[in-house]
C-alpha cells in the first residue's frame, strides 16, 4: 500500500500550561491488493478472503484538519485537553456486502468523518483518573446506490439508494471512557475502566432507512432492524509488584459478562434456529447477522524484567 502525505501545524501556548494547535494534513493511497482483486460486482467474493476481479479503483484522498486546546494546572492534578476536527475522503472505498459471507469493493464517492474529543482528567496522591468523551458523526456525502435486498426500503431489484447525510455503518456516534488507577502502597496497583459506546447502523441499511417488520420491493417481510444497540463495558486488572525486576498481574474483561456486539450485516438467514438448512431460498428470512464481542474472561500472568 502506498501513501502520499502533506501536512501542516502551528502551536501556540500563550501560558506554560495551555496550548492551542491546529493540524492540516491530506493524504492519499493506492487501492490494496484485497481491494483490487476483490471489486467486481459481478463476481463478489466471500468475507473477502478471495480474489475474484481487478477492475480500476480509483485512489482515495483524505484531507484533515484539527483544532484544539490542551491544558495541565497544580502539577498533574488536572489535566484537560478539547478538539474539533473534520475530515473528508474522496474516492473513498467502501465494502459493499450482497450476502453474509460476501461483497466486493466500490469507490462509492465522498464520505466526512467530524466532531470533537474532550478529555479530563488528573493525579491525586496514589489516584490517576481520566474522562474521555469522543463524538463522531460519519457520513456519506454522495449519492450511490447498493444492492441490500434484506432492507425494507429496498426495490423490487434489491437496490436501496445512499443520499449525502446517511451515517455510515459501525461507526458509533458517541463513545465515552472512564479509567482510574490507584497505587495501594509501591506494591499493588488496582484499576479499572469503563466503556460506553452508543449504537449504529449495520452494513446492508448504508441508507439507514430499514424498518423491521415492513415489506420490502420483493414482498418479503423484514425482521432485522439493521442495528447494533450500544453497549457499557467494565474491565479491572491488579498488579503485584514482587521487587524492581519481577510482578504478577491479573486481568478481567467484560466483568459482568455483558453479551453485546460491535459488528454485523443485514441479510438473509438460510438456516433454521435448530442450525437446519433452508432448501428453498423463497423461505429465507431477512435478519440480522452480528459478531458478539468477548464474554467474560480473566487472564493471569508473571512479568519479568532485565536491566
Amino acid at each position: 500500500m502506498a501513501f502520499d502525505v502533506c501536512a501542516g501545524s502551528i502551536t501556540a501556548t500563550p501560558r506554560a500550561a495551555m496550548t492551542f494547535y491546529a493540524n492540516y494534513g491530506e493524504a492519499s493511497r493506492a487501492p490494496t491488493v484485497i481491494e483490487l482483486g476483490c471489486a467486481n460486482p459481478a463476481v463478489p467474493c466471500g468475507l473477502p478472503n478471495e480474489f475474484a476481479g481487478d477492475p480500476d479503483l480509483q485512489q482515495v484522498i483524505a484531507r484533515t484538519a484539527e483544532l484544539g486546546v490542551r491544558g495541565v494546572a497544580g502539577d498533574q492534578a488536572l489535566v484537560w485537553s478539547a478538539d474539533v476536527f473534520r475530515a473528508v475522503n474522496s474516492n473513498d472505498i467502501q465494502f459493499v456486502a450482497i450476502a453474509t459471507n460476501s461483497g466486493y469493493f466500490e469507490n462509492v464517492g465522498s464520505t466526512r468523518r467530524q466532531g470533537l474529543d474532550l478529555a479530563l482528567g488528573g493525579r491525586h496522591g496514589g489516584l490517576h483518573w481520566q474522562m474521555i468523551y469522543s463524538l463522531v458523526d460519519a457520513t456519506f456525502q454522495s449519492s450511490f446506490t447498493i444492492n441490500a435486498a434484506s432492507n425494507s426500503s429496498a426495490d423490487a431489484t434489491g437496490n436501496i439508494l445512499v443520499r449525502p447525510g446517511d451515517r455510515i455503518p459501525l461507526i458509533p456516534r458517541h463513545t465515552g471512557r472512564l479509567i482510574l488507577e490507584y497505587a495501594l502502597g509501591e506494591r499493588w496497583d488496582l484499576g479499572g475502566n469503563l466503556v460506553a459506546v452508543s449504537g449504529s447502523y449495520l452494513h446492508g441499511n448504508e441508507n439507514n432507512a430499514n424498518q423491521a417488520g415492513a415489506t420490502n420491493g420483493a414482498g418479503s417481510v423484514v425482521r432485522g432492524s439493521g442495528w447494533i444497540p450500544g453497549y457499557a463495558v467494565v474491565n479491572l486488572q491488579a498488579t503485584l509488584h514482587l521487587s524492581d525486576h519481577a510482578e504478577v498481574l491479573a486481568r478481567f474483561a467484560n466483568l459482568f459478562d455483558r453479551r453485546y456486539a460491535t459488528a454485523g450485516f443485514l441479510t438473509r438467514n438460510a438456516f433454521e434456529p435448530d442450525g437446519s438448512f433452508i432448501a428453498n431460498p423463497a423461505n429465507w428470512s431477512n435478519e440480522d447477522f452480528i459478531s458478539p464481542a468477548p464474554p467474560l474472561g480473566v487472564w493471569a500472568g508473571a512479568r519479568i524484567r532485565w536491566e
